[in-house]
């Protein structure tokens, strides 16, 4: 037994490098297999957070609500112009011309915001997933684009025309063929920028008044805006040469003096009081729904403001990644302050129009007021 074990021991001896080598590579397939065991470091602790941009929360917009504030001003502009009849003052010239000029002025600030609004509630994400603009408003889109690109190269081949005269200027007489021959190469481009120009604007302004954009708000605020072609269409610079108030003719009776030419007289200072005062109260109700119409878009307004000091008054940050999603957090915020102010400010104006409007009745009803005592 004795000399077993010495064989054993001596046979270990000489293959002693095999068994160092098999050791060696046992040790590195345990190391191996405890690397594959051991979780890997959590680099999550240490580096920044990926944090891509915020996204706006969508506005709560109504466009229905948009339609029908333009279609109680366009209905007040009417009543305004029209139903309140003149008594015969000289004084219902002004009033009646100051009437019809605060209306004109109230519905163009109402359908500037109209669009404005449109164009906000077009962008607001649907179902999860942002609304995709129709063809017909992508058309009108890409007409702009291009109305914009052919108007950059026809500043540019304009540029390119003068930098020519100026070299044909200073280059002796025998050199200019070549510089000639450029000018002439460069204005034919400028002509037919100038031609497709003029084809391409003729096309957007036969889309945006000729309805092909039916469909959707916009659409119908633009079928709106040609109901009343006295205000925002064509016609709009005829009305000048129209008398803004005709001062209708009293009847045979009221001339002829006597208590029964008072009492017709009268009763056209009651009747204009009292349609004065309907007038009034169609002006406050319009203005109600202007003030109804402009509380979300202020109060989103208002968010917008609070969120962009909120992400200012943060604590500056050295991460590369970090600040370019506070650039895109900024430009977000820029790009919704600009489309709601687009938006609030006509309303706002409109309200003080209304207003100035309604100042312009009570006068009105005063000086048909006072008159009416001294008969």
């Amino acid at each position: 037994m004795h000399n077993e074990i010495q064989s054993l021991i001596a046979a270990l001896c000489r293959s002693g490098v095999r068994i160092i080598a098999l050791m060696v590579a046992i040790s590195a397939g345990l190391l191996f297999l405890g690397a594959q065991n051991t979780p890997a470091p959590q680099a999550s602790k240490t580096a920044p957070p990926q944090t891509a941009p915020q996204t706006l929360p969508p506005l709560q917009l109504d466009g229905s609500a948009v339609l029908a504030h333009l279609n109680q001003l366009i209905s007040w502009y009417r009543h305004s112009t029209t139903n309140v009849q003149s008594p015969g003052l000289p004084s219902d010239a002004i009033y009646q011309d100051n009437t019809k000029t605060l209306g004109s002025q109230a519905i163009g600030l109402a359908f500037q915001s109209a669009k404005a609004e449109a164009a906000l509630i077009a962008a607001q994400p649907k179902n999860g997933t942002a609304s995709q603009p129709s063809a017909e408003a992508t058309q009108q889109q890409n007409l702009a684009q291009i109305q914009a690109k052919t108007s950059t190269q026809i500043d540019q081949l304009q540029s390119q025309i003068e930098d020519l005269n100026s070299q044909i200027a200073k280059t002796p007489a025998r050199r200019k063929a070549n510089l000639i021959s450029q000018r002439e190469a460069v204005q034919s481009q400028l002509e037919l920028q100038k031609a497709l120009l003029d084809a391409v604007q003729k096309m957007a302004a036969f889309v945006e008044t000729n309805g092909e954009i039916s469909g959707g708000l916009e659409g119908s605020i633009n079928q709106l805006a040609r109901s009343i072609p006295d205000v925002l269409g064509s016609k709009a610079p005829s009305q000048k040469t129209t008398a803004p108030a005709t001062v209708p003719a009293k009847p045979s009776l009221a001339s002829a003096g006597g208590l029964l030419s008072d009492a017709i007289i009268l009763y056209g200072y009651v009747s204009a009081v009292r349609q004065i005062d309907d007038l009034l109260k169609e002006t406050d109700y319009t203005r109600d729904l202007a003030d109804h119409l402009r509380t979300p878009l202020r109060d989103a307004l208002r968010a917008t403001m609070a969120q962009s000091r909120t992400l200012a008054g943060q604590s500056p940050s050295t991460d590369p990644q970090q600040l370019q999603t506070e650039k895109q957090q900024f430009q977000q915020l820029t790009e919704r302050f600009k489309q709601l102010s687009a938006a609030v400010l006509p309303l706002s104006q409109e309200m003080i129009v209304l207003n100035d409007s309604k100042t312009n009745l009570h006068e009105w009803r005063e000086s048909i007021s006072l008159e009416s005592r001294h008969i």
